[in-house]
């Protein structure tokens, strides 16, 4: 956990704080450790931002609850120096030029054919994402970053939850005025506290898999962990998304695989048997689920899923103009602008060739392929570690390929949550140590090293 290495000026301050805090601490080490525990309780809660109900138009910000906690964990470690400019240890340098490829084709082609205002907030969007908060969480220790798991665990059921309880209550009519379109939608998809149905299947797959390493760990009372696993699995299938009930049938087994392997062959194909069978029974399930999902697995035709129809028109018509597009894009958000439907293209690959252009693209692939390979050599070290890591990657990835834009932070924060904890070292709690007076703590020089 994160431990100031400055001390109180005098006696009689040092006095009172350790009267306050844990042995070593200082207030300001409090109140890092809980910023970055609530930034991750409320990560999911996309609907919970300044400009919530005005983002759709030119005057939103897309600042959340959770960017204003974590902006101040950011801005503690940079005035004391202890933010870790290597989070992938001898592998950060390849990030970084994944990265400045991505955002610096990014900012060519909206010089050129964009708007660079729009660039302003979509780079510095990125910008957090992609490299403040790997530096972030590199900058703590593993104990600390268990806790923002379990927190993000809680957040997303307590989205649920809130929402479950709704359901019974109100409809999309009685509360899109204060709630949003998507909190409960006019087909009654739950968009939960994450503010779209999608994005809350994506979220409630995260959550799952962090609370199957949670149970492997022994980081939640069962009390506590069985509810949230419940209100997860009813997010999941109340989100009624095809592409988070896909992923999540590919990411959960292959975490039981890679964890529990005999249990999982001995009893997972039994449990997707009694799944189908279930799905096949005409089981009463959540209306918007039956329509879009199980009558999509059911039929075989993928158009029962929703929107598929209108997103490959957007990808046919993305693929055509990418053609003119290789060296300059169109720019930070200037794809929906030439686009005969309006809209970004929903396959994230192919919006960062036509608005950032080849180079962007290069950067990207750079970038996942390097998730990939940390997630994959993890396994030398911990295999549960790896299993997790590897779980949410196929949810980010199969999302890529089924999403605009990812600058939010939820989509990367349970990522670098989950790799940055998976080699972080690991420190005797503080509590422990019986020290009257804190030794410093160091900042990784060369950040951690992968096995």
């Amino acid at each position: 956990m994160y431990r100031s290495t400055a001390y109180a000026e005098d006696d009689r301050d040092r006095e009172r704080t350790e009267t306050t805090v844990p042995a070593g601490w200082s207030r300001r080490d409090v109140l890092v450790n809980l910023c970055l525990i609530a930034g991750f309780f409320t990560l999911s809660w996309g609907l919970v931002r300044y400009g919530a109900w005005t983002y759709a138009s030119a005057g939103g910000i897309n600042l959340t609850l959770s960017d204003m906690f974590l902006l101040v964990v950011l801005l503690l470690l940079l005035g004391r120096g202890q933010l870790n400019a290597s989070p992938f240890g001898a592998t950060t340098p390849v990030w970084f030029l994944g990265f400045l490829l991505f955002i610096g084709g990014l900012l060519a082609s909206t010089l050129v054919n964009g708007d660079p205002l729009r660039w302003l907030s979509v780079g510095g969007q990125y910008v957090f994402a992609l490299l403040a908060i790997p530096m972030m969480l590199a900058s703590f220790h593993r104990e600390l970053l268990d806790r923002c798991m379990v927190a993000f665990v809680i957040g997303v059921a307590l989205s649920q939850a809130v929402t479950f309880v709704a359901s019974f209550f109100v409809d999309y009519h009685d509360v899109w005025e204060f709630m949003g379109m998507d909190f409960i939608t006019v087909r009654g998809r739950i968009g939960a506290l994450s503010g779209n149905a999608n994005i809350n299947g994506a979220m409630n797959t995260f959550g799952l898999l962090m609370a199957l390493y949670a149970a492997r760990r022994s980081l939640m009372p069962k009390w506590l962990l069985l509810p949230c696993a419940g209100f997860l699995v009813w997010g999941i299938i109340a989100s009624a998304s095809f592409t988070a009930f896909s992923l999540a049938a590919i990411a959960v087994p292959l975490f039981c695989l890679i964890v529990w392997p005999r249990n999982t062959i001995l009893f997972g194909v039994p449990a997707l048997v009694l799944v189908i069978g279930l799905l096949a029974s005409g089981i009463p399930l959540p209306g918007a689920f039956e329509e879009r999902v199980a009558e999509a697995l059911t039929s075989g035709d993928i158009e029962e899923a929703g929107t598929f129809a209108g997103r490959w028109q957007l990808a046919i018509e993305a693929w055509r103009l990418s053609g003119g597009t290789l060296l300059f894009g169109y720019g930070a958000d200037g794809y929906k602008e030439i686009s005969a439907y309006g809209a970004p293209v929903h396959v994230f690959p192919l919006l960062v060739l036509t608005e950032g252009g080849l180079v962007s693209l290069v950067g990207l692939v750079v970038m996942i392929l390097l998730l990939w390979a940390i997630g994959a050599s993890l396994l030398k070290q911990d295999r549960v570690d790896s299993a997790l890591t590897l779980g949410l990657l196929v949810v980010f990835t199969g999302f890529a390929f089924s999403a605009p834009h990812m600058y939010a932070r939820l989509w990367i924060g349970p990522i670098m949550l989950a790799m940055l904890h998976g080699f972080a070292p690991r420190i005797e709690s503080f509590a422990r140590q019986g020290t009257r007076r804190a030794e410093p703590l160091p900042v990784p020089a060369a950040g951690h090293q992968l096995a």
